[in-house]
């Protein structure tokens, strides 16, 4: 699909929770590029880290989870890392972020969101214990 906008109209993009759903990530990628203008930031949040523990226990508690769906697509580091790359981006930030799970019911929700928050930043600076996080995160520029 082509976006309506002119070749390098935007200095941003943002993608979150989109990237892992599109049936052509490649292609996608590419009309992202070309809407971008040479060093502009692309920022993708929220893309499913294939080693998610709340992935696996959504799956075995008969939820939906990340990569249940046919155009449904998992990350890691690494392949997030390649795949910006392959479309003339550079990487620059790049981490595993969301450890506890951020959609909790009503007033719970609102009584805790601060200190899961917060425990969720710390926890996702631990090395070996964010290898488990919920997403993955990356802030690229254009070539």
């Amino acid at each position: 699909m082509t976006l309506p906008y002119p070749d390098a109209e935007f200095d941003a993009v943002l993608s979150c929770g989109v990237l892992e759903h599109v049936h052509e990530p490649d292609a996608s990628l590419e009309e992202i590029s070309r809407v971008l203008r040479p060093g502009g930031t692309f920022y993708v949040y929220k893309l499913p880290n294939r080693w998610s523990y709340l992935e696996k226990i959504a799956k075995a508690l008969g939820m939906y989870w990340h990569g249940s769906l046919p155009n449904d697509r998992i990350y890691t580091t690494t392949s997030a890392a390649e795949l910006m790359r392959a479309h003339d981006f550079e990487v620059r930030e790049l981490r595993r972020n969301n450890m506890l799970p951020l959609t909790l019911p009503g007033r719970i929700a609102a009584r805790l969101a601060g200190a899961i928050w917060a425990a969720n930043r710390l926890l996702a600076r631990i090395p070996g214990v964010n290898l488990l996080a919920t997403n993955v995160e990356l802030v690229a520029r254009r070539r």
